[in-house]
């Protein structure tokens, strides 16, 4: 259909400020008109399952309060069949009885983990009312909003991976029953239904294979807005906080949903709301149909008005006929309302001259079933948010008649309800740990062979560093006297003099002089890596591994205080200050090789490596404060490091105007000349092979006199 685009969104926007929240997210509750106490929902059970049902609610609320870090959280029973949803106006979870009953431990933990989740990192009450009451805003959100709060669980619990499945059979059977009910209430599935699903889609899909693969077969609308917006759904989707940010900073979660609302807002939405104008139409073409079978459903003939009968051709009329005598024959007696025909079933020459009919009528004709098709799109979501709650759990079912993974054997429950054994799980999860501890066996052995083949061909460039930086400090012991002391190895002949003149007796005497001990424990070290996608080109990140082993060895042998920090998406602390350098760091070290490759190499945070270095700094207690980090391209910060306050530029001047520390930046390959420019001491440019020549030379450098690299 073609009406004006206008009037459609003129409607929609005036719907939405008429009308209360659609749906207001999937988390509301759905109740029955008296919801039942959570003890006559136990009372629906036989004693045996009730005891059971409490165990094992009492094991996943242990951990929706772990993923959702709030102790203090209830985890309630819901009516029985009605799923599982945070309800963030109350700020409680609900859970399905059923599934605790019936569902694998596997499933139950990964459930209560996403509900946690959404508690943990959603914060809806951020999305302004005005927008959040525009038809197909919120299942636009739910349908972004879901992905995010999985990222955040798969990031955090790993053990989750093997839950992608659900996740996709979960969505790919909602949106089946979902276009069953678009068809039999609205007569067409809308197009932002589609979109919303898909959204989902492509987010497993861009998690197995990187990239995104929209169907073919979609209609061109939806494609359209697709390739307009999965970018910044995908951004949207990354903006979650990691755990060890929250336990940094808690308020962190809402600066990561604040951004991403902004960006569904700003770059998801005014291309989205574009299918809901389109379904708005054919809504309101749905609707002049309905009025055409009459307020029974059954006017037939009628019904049709006599300028659309003479626009029509025989055989269009036959057809128009014939689709309203089968919606009235769908109802089940002559009061019945009317029903909606399905758009697909007629012919694309009827649906244009219905579409010509549509744009005669007067304007407030138009409006009014316009405003109609919002009515019904919007309960139509209603009816889907509310499904949304019980996603997880209609992808959980097992096959008929069978077991559920990982139980055994199964026994029946008062009120017909069917139950498995919920105590068959203990046998997959001992082969769990085991796999892990035996992953994890591997990655350490890989990783400490990384680190000695890495310290083997360092070895000449670790003994001249260690040699030199003992040669200065025996240097400046040599040379370095100070006066002013009760007792030392010789008199200084001026002070003393001056003493005399004062009357000062050679038992109160302060003209002794004496050396300096060597001045190794005055100095602190940090050194942060950009660990991003990028060095992961060539030999970046293999070289500048071994030039980090090629002064970590001499510095650790002269007792020198050193910190090593990896910066990508996420803060790595790979070695702190209090550290000794045994095999056991030395391996989590090697561990930095791979990071580069993983799913945080999309950001620079690197004005939150500096800061969070700066701060470890200043906690140690010696004179000499020094931070080298070591890049090969400009920010590229994620969430909230967007911040002013962690602007390069900005944390730099910080430390200069509040601390004695310096900071140097050394930029690895083409590209990194600005360093030289942002940084008060930095090199760019420096070929990779080097690298580990200039790291050497600047701690030489460095620690002979610092007073060159203090403006």
């Amino acid at each position: 259909m073609q009406l004006e685009t206008d009037r459609t969104t003129t409607a929609i926007t005036n719907y939405g400020t008429q009308q209360s929240a659609v749906g207001w997210m999937a988390v509301l509750p759905a109740l029955s008109e008296k919801p039942l106490t959570q003890k006559e929902i136990l009372d629906l059970f036989s004693e045996e399952d009730r005891a059971t049902i409490n165990e094992r609610l009492e094991i996943i609320s242990a951990l929706a309060k772990l993923v959702s870090h709030d102790y203090e959280i209830p985890i309630e029973l819901n009516m029985p069949g009605q799923g599982w949803h945070w309800d963030f106006a109350e700020n409680l979870i609900k859970a399905d009885p059923l599934d605790i009953l019936n569902k694998p431990l596997d499933f139950l933990r990964f459930v209560a983990a996403h509900e946690g989740a959404h508690r943990r990192i959603s914060n809806l009450f951020l999305i302004p009312e005005s927008e959040w009451r525009q038809p197909g805003y919120s299942f636009m959100t739910n349908a972004i909003e879901d992905p995010r709060a999985n990222n955040f669980v798969l990031e955090g619990y790993p053990r989750f991976q093997s839950s992608m499945e659900l996740i996709a059979d979960a969505a790919a059977d909602l949106q089946k029953r979902t276009n069953q009910t678009a068809l039999s209430t609205v007569g067409f599935v809308p197009r932002f239904l589609t979109a919303g699903f898909e959204y989902m889609h492509q987010w497993r899909q861009i998690k197995q294979s990187g990239a995104f693969k929209v169907p073919a077969d979609l209609d061109y609308a939806i494609k359209d807005v697709l390739a307009k917006t999965l970018d910044a759904a995908n951004d949207s989707w990354q903006h979650y906080p990691l755990r060890e940010e929250l336990q940094h900073d808690s308020a962190l979660s809402e600066l990561y949903a604040a951004a991403s609302y902004q960006i569904n807002a700003e770059r998801i939405w005014p291309e989205f709301k574009k299918l809901i104008e389109l379904d708005a139409k054919d809504g309101a073409l749905e609707e002049l149909l309905k009025d055409f079978q009459g307020e029974s459903g059954s006017q037939g003939e009628n019904g049709i008005p006599q300028n659309l009968k003479d626009n029509l051709s025989e055989q269009e009329l036959k057809e128009l006929l014939e689709a309203l005598m089968n919606a009235g024959s769908t109802s089940s007696s002559a009061e019945s309302s009317p029903v909606s025909i399905p758009l697909a079933s007629l012919s694309e020459e009827l649906l244009e001259k219905l579409n010509e009919y549509f744009e005669s009528l007067p304007d407030e004709k138009k409006q009014e079933l316009i405003e109609r098709a919002l009515k019904s799109l919007a309960d139509l979501e209603e009816t889907v948010n509310q499904d949304l709650e019980k996603m997880y759990a209609e992808a959980g079912e097992s096959n008929k008649g069978e077991p559920a993974s990982g139980t055994t054997g199964g026994s029946s429950v008062s009120n017909g309800w069917a139950q498995d054994n919920r105590h068959g799980s203990s046998h997959s999860e001992h082969r769990n740990n085991i796999e892990e501890e035996e992953k994890l066996k591997r990655n350490y052995d890989s990783n400490s062979k990384r680190y000695r083949h890495a310290l083997k061909r360092m070895k000449r460039q670790i003994s001249h560093l260690e040699r030199n930086l003992k040669r200065i400090f025996k240097d400046r012991k040599n040379r370095k006297w100070t006066n002013d002391n009760r007792r030392g190895k010789s008199v200084h002949i001026g002070t003393r003099i001056k003493e005399i003149a004062k009357g000062i007796i050679p038992l109160n005497s302060r003209a002794w002089r004496k050396r300096n001990a060597p001045l190794e424990r005055d100095y602190a070290i940090s050194i942060a890596v950009d660990l991003s996608g990028s060095m992961s080109v060539g030999n970046k990140i293999k070289e500048t591994f071994q030039a980090l082993v090629a002064v970590l060895e001499p510095l650790n042998k002269l007792k020198i205080k050193t910190e090593v920090t990896g910066f990508n998406r996420k803060l790595h602390r790979y070695k702190k200050f209090s550290d000794k350098l045994n095999a056991k760091l030395r391996a989590k070290l090697g561990g930095m090789v791979k990071e580069v490759k993983s799913n945080n190499g999309s950001n620079t945070n690197d004005g939150l490596a500096i800061v969070e270095a700066s701060k470890a700094l200043e906690r140690t207690k010696v004179k000499r404060k020094i931070l080298i980090i070591i890049t090969d391209g400009q920010s590229n910060p994620s969430g909230p490091y967007m911040a002013e306050y962690y602007r390069v530029g900005n944390v730099l001047a910080r430390i200069k105007k509040n601390t004695d520390q310096i900071v140097v930046a050394l930029g690895i390959g083409k590209g990194t000349e600005y360093v030289e420019k942002q940084y008060p001491n930095g090199k760019g440019a420096i070929n990779i092979k080097d690298l580990a020549k200039e790291l050497s030379k600047l701690l030489e450098d460095l620690i002979r006199d610092d007073r060159k690299f203090r403006r």
